[in-house]
């Protein structure tokens, strides 16, 4: 992603556009309550439309894992650790040629394995990633 210009960009767009910086950050404290103090690990994976960011990129999966420890004293919870995202798409249908045409954008062995404008279908490239420090309190 970095080496194309997207990734500054990509970031922007997902944490603040999107508006899921403080929904992630809710999403571990919500979690970290279930647990005593000590290691604490927590994942997400999800779909998220980029489409307003660049038509090509249309829904795209961001990727995290958080790893770090909570503290609990004086009734309050410190969340401290490291949470690293992960970019990933799978372009084979950046015009919706093939979903217009059949239905859906998804390659199927049954279905046909075209890509648009002569472009090389990419499955699964982990096109970019990040990681952060966090610390919740």
């Amino acid at each position: 992603m970095a080496e194309i210009g997207h990734l500054a960009d990509v970031v922007h767009y997902f944490f603040y556009t999107l508006n899921i910086y403080d929904r992630i950050n809710a999403q571990i404290v919500d979690a970290a309550r279930k647990v005593s103090s000590g290691d604490f690990h927590w994942s997400f994976t999800n779909s998220y439309d980029f489409v307003r960011y660049l038509y090509v990129f249309g829904g795209s999966v961001v990727s995290g894992d958080f790893s770090g420890n909570i503290l609990h004293g004086n009734g309050v919870m410190i969340i401290e650790g490291e949470i690293s995202y992960q970019y990933s798409d799978e372009f084979t249908d950046p015009f919706d040629i093939r979903e217009g045409e059949l239905g859906s954008s998804t390659l199927k062995p049954s279905s046909s394995q075209w890509t648009e404008a002569g472009g090389t279908h990419f499955r699964s490239l982990v096109l970019g990633s990040l990681a952060s420090k966090v610390k919740l309190s």
